[in-house]
């Protein structure tokens, strides 16, 4: 049986298998970082945090339209 190379996931990871490419400007990169630094956490997972939440609430309200 052949081994699968690379870094184990972390615990408690869900499968992350797709991407999802942007461009963005230099500034709003460092504002990225900046602000998942000072949480402590990944950027990507600040970044997929803000998304997920943007998303609900999207939905939530488009879900509340006549």
């Amino acid at each position: 049986m052949k081994t699968k190379r690379g870094r184990p996931p972390k615990s408690g990871e869900d499968n992350l298998s797709e991407r999802l490419e942007l461009r963005i400007t230099a500034g709003e990169k460092d504002a990225y970082e900046e602000a998942s630094r000072s949480l402590g956490v990944e950027r990507s997972d600040w970044i997929r945090a803000i998304l997920n939440k943007a998303a609900k609430q999207a939905l939530k309200k488009s879900r509340q339209l006549p």
